[in-house]
């Protein structure tokens, strides 16, 4: 993808995570360098660290998930989720329960998959009937 000024950039880069490694083709004037650059967050104090108000705010409620993205099925809702409530159900105003919550992406962003998609996860990962538990009532 070719980019042109400064927000394109960091626009770009901002689909990247932790950990990723981004290969990197700058050209200025006739002088064109091939780089690969891995995506860190910045420790707090480092230049760049005060520009994140997203690691700002997941500070104050806690981690974010190490797998916030990549998910082809999934609800992306903006509860006040918990670390620890990963894993629960998210219900809709009805209390039907219509998803279960994966990943908290950041304190606002939270995906969860749907409750159709989990269910089938679910069914598959269930062990096969015993038939000769069957008969030992």
């Amino acid at each position: 993808m070719a980019v042109t000024n400064l927000e394109q950039v960091v626009e770009t880069l901002r689909e990247f995570r932790d950990g990723q490694t981004v290969k990197l083709s700058l050209r200025r004037a006739e002088q064109q360098v091939d780089a690969q650059v891995r995506m860190t967050v910045p420790k707090s104090g480092q230049p760049g660290s005060e520009l994140s108000s997203r690691g700002r705010l997941s500070r104050v409620t806690g981690e974010v998930s190490r797998r916030a993205e990549g998910f082809e099925q999934a609800i992306e809702h903006d509860s006040v989720l918990r670390p620890w409530l990963c894993g629960g159900p998210l219900v809709n105003l009805d209390g039907k329960a219509i998803g279960l919550n994966i990943a908290r992406a950041s304190r606002v962003t939270t995906y969860a998959l749907p409750a159709r998609l989990a269910k089938r996860t679910f069914e598959h990962l269930k062990p096969p009937p015993n038939p000769s538990a069957a008969g030992r009532k």
